[in-house]
């Protein structure tokens, strides 16, 4: 597992070449480690990057997120450099609020939408 860069992101399948980069938000209690499976099982042109929230896994020692601006502020800086390709962006559960909220601050930020939001275990906005 390689950081990124910073402290959100996890790459837990490195695939600087993919097409495609599918950045992935864990539910509230959940952790990066969750979408380390997705490398695998997904196929080689869509690389997966995990979003660690702190108070959980290797961040444990860390206070835990209160504002959902924060850490949508905080993984839109640390993601910027990873989005010279196409993205997309995967949330379960409070991870879709979280992944919603991103794709807006991304267009805004002027870092271009994402290709695809996918979003479970919450109900639309």
């Amino acid at each position: 597992m390689t950081p990124p860069r910073g402290r959100w992101l996890r790459r837990h399948a490195p695939r600087p070449d993919a097409a495609l980069r599918l950045l992935c938000l864990p539910h509230g209690g959940g952790g990066a480690s969750g979408y380390a499976p997705w490398g695998r099982l997904l196929p080689p042109w869509i690389e997966t990057v995990a979003v660690q929230y702190p108070g959980r896994e290797d961040r444990w020692d860390e206070p835990g997120a209160t504002a959902v601006a924060d850490v949508v502020a905080a993984v839109a800086e640390e993601a910027g450099p990873l989005l010279d390709r196409p993205y997309a962006l995967f949330g379960h559960s409070m991870g879709a609020a979280i992944a919603y909220e991103l794709a807006h601050a991304l267009t805004d930020q002027g870092r271009g939408a994402p290709v695809r939001l996918f979003a479970s275990g919450h109900e639309a906005p």
